[in-house]
């Protein structure tokens, strides 16, 4: 722009150039022409008239018709469909309106460029929207109806796209199985291997009732398509509607929190269960099974399972301090004989009022299992 504005100004500095030269010539001739004989005027007349001629022919060469395409030229850019380039504009080598249309060229490129640059950051924006729907669309649309069971979930992705998983599977008519998981990566990728290990531990799922073994399949299958610095955690359980068990395995998730109902000494507690187990994609050897434990928990009256993703238990506030898992245990605890729901939208509430505003920086995703 700042050359364009030069070469601008150097077209004015020439027109005015020719525009004085005609008019000094015009005035020499009003000056003299009664003090010389007729047909001296008569010449000086016929000059005056050939220079007026020559400056407009060459201001209508130079200067008018170039300026006229370049005029169409930005006129085609306007309506969206622009001339390939300026060049056709015949000027002479090194005159400013050379300089002037390769500038406007320059500057068209740069616009388009950046004009191509918007619309495919737009259309990212759009498959990044797609992308996140779809992933939505494969998590639960509806939570579990068992006769004496409450459920309630927390999901809250940090980007378009999260890495977290959460997961109710029907298995037979007295069998659920629930799961809640971390993927790596983030944005595409990790959905991607949200969805891979979604549908895979799904089709295991119906295989067994042992939560270790559906999570040793899910592995094992999921390996040959796992990059080497991809990994999932993995919590997942199998609810017997009959007798309200939860037995469940751990691939390198967070621990599962249990706070136990009115006890004989009148008080809540909360246990932490943490299981032995590598996150899957971590451990590609048969050792991976055999690391896996398996446990059993009844869960009686006021009981309540919280299972949820180190996006929680890790988030941090404005003073850089991590939440942990024991400030965790006393929100939990703080929410006293209370529904579901209603612990759920209390941690919530307590999440943010530790944040103090701090950008949220990873998914978080929480799930509540409580006996009625």
């Amino acid at each position: 722009m700042k050359r364009i504005a030069t070469l601008t100004t150097s077209l004015q500095g020439k027109l005015f150039s020719v525009w004085m030269g005609t008019f000094a010539l015009c005035l020499t001739f009003l000056l003299k022409w009664h003090q010389q004989p007729l047909y001296l005027t008569g010449i000086m007349a016929l000059v005056f008239i050939f220079s007026a001629a020559v400056a407009g022919r060459v201001i209508n060469s130079q200067i008018v018709n170039p300026l006229h395409h370049l005029t169409e030229y930005l006129n085609s850019v306007q309506l969206g469909s622009p001339k390939t380039s300026v060049t056709s504009v015949v000027v002479e080598p090194g005159n400013e309106i050379e300089e002037l249309s390769q500038a406007m060229q320059a500057l068209v490129g740069d616009l388009q460029k950046l004009k191509a640059k918007d619309k495919e950051q737009g259309f990212l924006e759009h498959e990044m929207r797609l992308s996140r729907a779809i992933q939505t669309s494969l998590l639960p649309q509806k939570l579990p109806q068992i006769p004496g069971l409450e459920v309630a979930t927390l999901y809250r992705p940090a980007g378009d796209i999260g890495g977290d998983y959460f997961d109710f599977i029907d298995i037979d008519d007295d069998h659920m199985g629930v799961a809640i998981a971390d993927v790596s990566g983030k944005s595409v990728s990790g959905a991607m291997l949200m969805t891979m290990t979604r549908n895979t531990l799904r089709s295991q799922a119906m295989q067994t009732l042992s939560p270790a073994e559906v999570i040793s399949r899910t592995n094992r299958l999921l390996i040959p398509s796992m990059l080497p610095h991809f990994f999932v955690t993995l919590f997942y359980g199998v609810l017997d509607k009959r007798t309200m068990t939860l037995t469940f395995s751990n691939a390198g998730h967070p621990p599962i929190l249990l706070k136990h109902g009115v006890g004989c000494g009148g008080g809540e507690s909360i246990e932490k269960i943490q299981l032995k187990g590598s996150a899957m994609g971590v451990d590609r050897t048969p050792n991976f099974y055999r690391q896996l434990e398996e446990r059993v928990v009844s869960m009686h009256s006021g009981d309540m399972a919280f299972l949820f993703t180190d996006g929680i238990s890790e988030s941090m506030n404005t003073q850089d301090q991590c939440l942990g898992l024991e400030r965790l245990s006393k929100i939990i605890l703080e929410g006293r004989g209370v529904s579901a729901d209603e612990l759920m939208r209390w941690v919530d509430r307590s999440l943010g009022d530790f944040s103090q505003g701090a950008g949220q920086s990873d998914d978080m995703t929480a799930l509540v299992l409580r006996r009625s």
